[in-house]
């Protein structure tokens, strides 16, 4: 275990500003909080505190917040949400509480930034410890008294001050795990197009010398000493449970250090689907974030070897989603080079109703992720829609395909193979078809609503009983 490191002084840190490490903070919680907020409590209801660092859907994680918000409401309990104040953002009666942005308020990806030094200085303390986050959030806890606190993803938004308000504020700490972040800087188990565990239960150097993290040494080695400062913290060990939507995730928290029983693996819920299974499919259909760990360039290789095989009766192919500035750039010159402009749809960023209309539409989704995805919501919304899927062969996607028939794997970064998966449902109608078919079995039996919600709020209950009331 590393030893207690000291606050860097340019982050401006005290005992006073909410800089005291988890080591001070680990003792039994007190009573709850009385606020300003005068809120009925009704026994059986929970007040669920979300703490993420969007509020509007630009992925996977978001798509989570919102479903999850909806399943929560809906069963009489009510959500408070923290988060950081973008333009993008819905409305929320939790809004004044959002700390501000690292740079402009419409400024969300990193790549987006204009970087000033108080740019770089509110950056440094995203990452490491962010004052403002915590008195914050503190303060929300203090008006609003949330029985459990749901963290999903604060890391270089938010920082993990975020962890000490809550513990500060008395809340038990349910935090759920979309990714690799705590085993992996990079998040992706990846490192040129390949699986890559060195970082694993150790010391990431190894991710500074590959330049892990921006594709920069430079970048790599900031995030190495947040690391070390945050273990010298133990500020993780302030989280009652993890949630991981997969064993393969959770073994790989066990493989970092964390104790097994920690870690709570609930899979990720897809909402029934009202898609016709009837429908015309006569498109491959992409959904997710573009970017380079996604894969969607080797599909776009692929697809270029299918119109080659098939000719003008190759469906096309719809790629949903935004792409960060550059590589929507390269995306869009490697279509034109292929002579693909006619028949690939860049169709950005879709709600609801869009993803719906795209999905009726598909012979195929295709998840070609190059890195190691845990449980996107893209497959099972394609799962959910009747939608065979052709994955990359990841552990991840075996565990959550097992014992189902519902499409194909395929190596990741493999653009031959992926061709002839997609040619393979193309050729085969009825195979096509009853892919589809178990792909609803599937995502109805093992990734339901109901399943998900009811296994959360045992968790929720569980931790939530432990905590000392206030009888006052």
């Amino acid at each position: 275990m590393l030893g207690f490191v000291a606050t860097p002084a340019w982050l401006g840190l005290s005992a006073q500003s909410g800089g005291a490490s988890a080591q001070g903070l680990l003792k039994p919680r007190g009573p709850r909080h009385r606020g300003r907020i005068d809120i009925a409590e009704t026994e059986g209801e929970l007040r669920v505190l979300i703490v993420h660092y969007r509020y509007f859907v630009s992925g996977g994680p978001e798509r989570y917040l919102f479903n999850v918000k909806r399943l929560l409401e809906e069963r009489g309990h009510e959500v408070v949400i923290f988060s950081v104040a973008y333009r993008q953002n819905q409305q929320s009666e939790w809004a004044p509480y959002f700390i501000a942005p690292i740079a402009g308020d419409d400024e969300v990806y990193f790549d987006q930034h204009t970087w000033t030094p108080r740019t770089a200085l509110r950056a440094l303390k995203a990452l490491f410890y962010s004052p403002e986050a915590h008195h914050s959030l503190l303060r929300l806890v203090r008006d609003s008294r949330p029985d459990i606190a749901l963290v999903l993803q604060y890391h270089r938004k938010m920082s993990p001050s975020v962890l000490t308000a809550l513990r500060r504020g008395g809340v038990p700490i349910v935090a759920r795990l979309s990714d690799f972040g705590m085993v992996c800087p990079a998040a992706t188990l990846t490192r040129c197009s390949k699986p890559c565990f060195e970082c694993v239960g150790k010391l990431p150097l190894a991710s500074v010398r590959h330049g892990c993290v921006k594709g920069s040494r430079f970048v790599s080695s900031v995030e190495l000493l947040a690391t070390v400062y945050h273990r010298g913290r133990r500020f993780f060990d302030l989280v009652d449970a993890f949630v991981a939507p997969t064993t393969f995730l959770q073994d790989m928290m066990v493989r970092g250090g964390w104790p097994r029983e920690r870690i709570r693996v609930i899979p990720t819920p897809v909402a029934s689907s009202p898609i016709d299974a009837c429908v015309a499919r006569d498109a491959f259909v992409y959904l997710g974030r573009l970017s380079p760990e996604k894969g969607v360039s080797t599909l776009i290789d692929a697809y270029a070897l299918l119109v080659r095989e098939w000719g003008d009766q190759a469906p096309a192919l719809a790629l949903l989603g935004a792409a960060e500035r550059s590589y929507g750039v390269q995306l869009g010159q490697r279509v034109v080079r292929l002579g693909l402009e006619d028949r690939v749809i860049f169709a950005g960023m879709q709600d609801q109703d869009g993803v719906d209309y795209w999905l009726s539409c598909a012979l195929a989704s295709i998840v070609p992720s190059i890195c190691i995805d845990n449980l996107p919501n893209s497959m099972l919304e394609s799962l959910a829609a009747g939608v065979p899927v052709i994955v990359s062969d990841h552990p991840t996607f075996r565990e959550a395909l097992a014992g189902y028939d519902a499409g194909a794997l395929v190596p990741p970064g493999d653009a031959h193979a992926l061709a002839r998966a997609m040619g393979e449902i193309l050729s085969d109608p009825e195979r096509a078809t009853a892919a589809g078919n178990a792909a609803r079995r599937l995502a109805e039996e093992r990734f339901s609503e109901e399943v998900h919600v009811t296994a959360l709020l045992h968790l929720f209950e569980e931790l939530e009983s432990a905590r000392p009331h206030d009888l006052s």
